[in-house]
């Protein structure tokens, strides 16, 4: 903060200290800062200008430093500063003084801005950073100015950054952080800032040797609360939701500056939330070493009110000493006022809070409330406080007056009471949800909309105004006969976004005149000769109210759903001929849905008396799963088909069997066949075939109570889908030492073996094996060979080298995890000769390894008695190195020394390098002996 004439008047004083007291130091004088932070709002003029913000600087320093801090520099991110007169201070217990100061600025255009504030210095008294009276302190807020969003404001606090903590006992701080537009807010932990940059352009960077308070040791007490167990190491904990710091437990006296950020959070529904910046918090806490016992809170659990409705909680404490301290109640949050908290007895406080519309939201409101106790004065003890957190949503209150009435054409008119007057004036939207059949659904206190559990489906929304909606089911119209109940709900602008409770249900039936369908049942399952059992019935309304002649009319078409795509498929002018059977279709592969017309004679002339609710033929899926068959049928019908038990046939020995029955949904239903009918279980690779018997209901008089339709017959191959569990291998490992008394070469040969699993879980089901090679250590596996043994011979290597995996196979091709690997490597031995004899007769002429069938290639070097290189050549594995020099030149006899750098055929050709160095002598006039 700038000093102004403070600042000479400092300077001028340090000297005279100097010059008169040689021993003195400025630092008392010029250490100062506790704690503080920046917020801020957008402008909220008439007409505001998205641009604009107003920035609140709230600090907390040590009253006895006398600096009386006169102004604040704010840096606004965009190259701008201003120096903001003090507002206002206010001397806190403590040795604190709390000062405020405000600026407003207009920025050039959106984005990102870091705005910011610098001081010299921390007081002196902080142990948990390095040299804290020369250490600056900075805090910043972070805003995100987006024509998208509008106006914004980030969070603010209610409960100040400075705490008293008791040494081993469990430390509890709030921040009290809301936000005025109800976004959501997240905190985090950080290290306190310094400026490391001059004071015109301050650079923030972490504090020098910062450590967090739990590093200075201590153990744990007992915490019911979070069911933390004592003795164990101290913690130091910030909810990341609550914003709670809880320190279980401070071990070392002293003063402790701590940093968390509150992230701020726009919730868009159907996309990921958005971040809108953060609010940076610069937070002493006090350590002391006391007798005294920290008091106690009891509050109520989080709930929900209705807008306009008054909720009323008491909040108790008590004292932890014998006998109890007084104890003080406090309340802090974005609701004061007009919230209040009155402590009404030595032990209790009442909250009253009456919301009003527009403090409905999707978030809820956090109340921090705070028991302070007060210890005997002749004690010398410090207050202490238990702090806990209280969430309280705010809900629309629901419609009224909703009713719902049949109309011509199939059609439901919905009316309700004016939710604007009756309700909240400040509501969006009411959205519209319908069902068939009453579902009973009774909202919760703080269940808001109206949950998909409910069966109730979203149909359309209108604006707040409105008191009314047609339901025409998008034009198509509503099936007659069926009973359709509604809710609907209030929804509220952002950004706080809140709903209402849902309306009381409402439920009424479409009137039912003209025929309707009764049957839609596959009698005959093929490709090309299916049959489908179609039945109707006679007008409801009764056919001697409709003069003759008359007429049916029998439409169809293809797939489940839809109101298009039909075909009439038979007519007939026999009023008491309502049975047909549609004749070669597709049953096996296709699902059919009919509806049919009903004619009478007016005037001479065939009139459409009304066209039946679709419904759809049953469509029946198996799919095997294990040793199971997983069964599942849909329909699209107008009768009920939740009531009854549907019933399952499975074909056994040539004649299909009921094996059970089952509850189904409106338009589907689910079965497992386990094998438990007549404990046969199901077998792999066996064939099932099923069809489904679906039962509903019609809740009219006039139509029949029971309708019930078979599904098409599927068939389906029990298949396991469980692979078996991986082999246990072993491979036959060369025997070097034979090898290296023995000649050998290539092709060679790996035999590998393994053990099947057993135990729970792996099963017997095991078709065959397959065997996987890779050569070298960096290879893929392959696939090498098949096998029902449970041995493998791998012939024909250039080399042994290689590693192996088997898996295990079963009869329906599924393959189990890779077994252990298994590998084999190559012989690092050579034999290399002392003498040659390069006389040409055959014998001794040439240096060469004695076993050479593991060897790539050599790098082989000679040198003379005198350390001489006389040959030095790259040869293949037989070296066949002839007493020459590079040249050809025969060498004399005597006595060389070599130096043979082999490559070997191994896995790993990083570890198949190998030196070997020796001597030989030339003998060249002699033969071997």
């Amino acid at each position: 903060m700038k000093k102004n004439n403070t600042v000479w008047y400092s300077v001028l004083t340090c000297l005279l200290a100097f010059i008169l007291f040689p021993g003195w130091q400025p630092e008392a004088l010029a250490t100062h800062i506790r704690a503080g932070e920046i917020t801020a709002k957008s402008d909220t003029a008439a007409n505001p200008n998205p641009l604009r913000y107003h920035f609140k600087l709230v600090t907390y320093v040590v009253t006895s430093s006398n600096i009386p801090d006169l102004e604040a520099t704010f840096f606004f991110g965009d190259g701008t500063k201003f120096d903001a007169q003090k507002a206002s201070e206010i001397q806190l217990p403590n040795n604190i003084t709390r000062r405020v100061f405000y600026a407003s600025h207009t920025y050039p255009a959106p984005g990102v801005y870091s705005v910011g504030y610098s001081e010299q210095n921390r007081n002196s008294s902080i142990i948990n950073m390095n040299s804290p009276g020369t250490t600056s302190f900075h805090v910043r807020t972070i805003i995100s100015i987006n024509p998208q969003i509008g106006i914004n404001r980030s969070p603010q606090f209610s409960v100040p950054p400075i705490d008293v903590a008791a040494q081993n006992q469990i430390f509890i701080h709030f921040p009290g952080a809301y936000d005025l537009d109800q976004d959501s807010l997240s905190y985090k932990m950080r290290i306190p800032q310094q400026n490391v940059g001059i004071p015109s352009a301050p650079v923030s960077a972490n504090v020098s040797g910062y450590r967090s308070p739990e590093s200075f040791g201590g153990t744990t007490v007992a915490d019911p609360l979070k069911g933390t167990s004592a003795g164990l190491p101290t913690t130091f904990t910030l909810n990341e939701v609550t914003g709670e710091i809880r320190w279980n437990t401070p071990n070392v006296t002293g003063e402790y500056n701590i940093a968390f950020v509150v992230e701020e959070w726009k919730v868009i529904p159907g996309r990921s939330p958005v971040k809108l910046g953060e609010v940076w918090r610069d937070m002493q806490i006090k350590v002391e070493a006391t007798l005294n016992k920290r008091p106690l809170l009891t509050i109520p659990k989080d709930t929900c009110v209705v807008a306009k409705t008054l909720l009323q909680a008491v909040v108790t404490g008590s004292d932890g000493n014998t006998p109890q301290d007084p104890i003080t109640f406090n309340a802090y949050g974005g609701i004061f006022p007009p919230a209040t908290f009155t402590q009404n007895s030595p032990n209790t406080a009442l909250f009253r809070w009456t919301p009003q519309c527009t403090d409905i939201s999707n978030q809820p409101y956090q109340v921090v409330f705070k028991v302070t106790d007060t210890p005997p004065s002749n004690t010398n003890e410090p207050r202490l406080i238990d702090m806990q957190a209280w969430n309280v949503t705010v809900v629309g209150p629901k419609p009224t007056g909703l009713t719902a009435t049949p109309l011509p054409g199939k059609q439901m008119r919905l009316n309700w009471n004016p939710y604007l007057q009756n309700g909240c004036g400040n509501a969006q939207k009411i959205r519209i949800y319908r069902r068939e059949n009453r579902a009973n659904f009774v909202p919760s206190a703080c269940e808001t909309g109206v949950p998909a559990s409910t069966g109730y489906v979203f149909i359309n929304e209108v604006d707040a105004s409105v008191t009314t909606y047609t339901d025409t089911n998008q034009g198509q119209g509503l099936n007659a006969g069926a009973t359709y109940c509604y809710l609907i709900y209030a929804t509220f602008p952002g950004p706080k976004n809140g709903e209402s409770l849902a309306s009381d249900e409402v439920c009424a039936e479409i009137p039912l005149v003209s025929s309707v369908l009764t049957n839609v049942s596959v009698t005959q399952t093929s490709k090309t000769a299916g049959q489908i059992l179609v039945r109707w019935t006679r007008p409801v309304g009764g056919i001697n109210n409709y003069p003759g002649p008359h007429e049916y009319r029998l439409y169809r078409a293809t797939g489940l759903k839809g109101s298009g795509g039909f075909q009439q498929v038979h007519s007939t002018t026999n009023p008491n001929d309502t049975l047909f059977t549609d004749q070669n279709l597709n049953t096996q592969d296709s699902v059919y849905r009919y509806k049919v017309e009903f004619y009478f004679t007016s005037n001479g002339t065939l009139q459409l008396l009304d066209s039946s609710p679709i419904a759809s033929s049953v469509r029946l899926d198996a799919i095997s799963s294990g040793q199971t068959m997983q069964l599942t049928w849909r329909y699209n019908v107008p009768w009920n088909n939740e009531g009854k038990l549907h019933i399952i046939y499975r074909e056994i020995n040539g004649s299909f069997v009921a094996i059970d029955s089952v509850q189904a949904g409106r338009e589907m239903g689910v079965y497992i066949d386990n094998g438990t009918f007549n404990n046969e279980p199901l077998k792999f690779g066996q064939q099932y075939c099923y069809f489904i018997e679906t039962v509903g209901t019609y809740m009219r008089s006039k139509l029949p109570p029971v309708v019930r339709n078979n599904s098409e017959v599927f068939c389906q191959i029990v298949r396991d889908t469980t692979a078996p569990c991986a082999p246990v291998l072993s491979l036959t490992l060369l025997n070097c030492d034979s090898l290296e008394r023995t000649p050998f070469k290539a092709p060679f040969r790996n035999k590998l073996k393994w053990q099947p699993a057993t135990g729970n879980g792996c099963g017997n089901d095991v078709k065959e094996f397959n065997v996987y090679y890779r050569p070298t250590d960096d290879a893929a596996f392959a696939l090498v060979g098949t096998t029902p043994a449970t041995s493998f011979m791998h012939e024909n290597l250039p080399t042994p080298a290689g590693c192996y995996v088997v898996t295990a196979v079963d009869s329906s091709g599924n393959e189990s995890r890779f077994s252990n690997i298994a590998c084999q490597d190559v012989c690092y031995f050579l034999e290399l000769p002392n003498i040659i004899t390069p006389n040409g007769d055959l014998l001794n002429d040439t240096f060469r390894p004695r076993n050479s069938a593991f060897i790539r290639s050599v790098k082989f070097t000679v040198y003379n008695r005198w350390g001489v290189k006389v040959y030095d050549q790259t040869t293949g594995p037989n070296i066949d190195w002839g007493g020459t020099s590079d040249n050809g030149t025969r060498l004399s006899d005597g006595v060389y020394y070599y130096l043979a750098d082999i490559e070997f055929a191994g896995r790993n050709p990083q570890d198949s390098r190998r030196t070997f160095k020796g001597w030989v002598e030339i003998l060249s006039n002699k033969s071997r002996e």
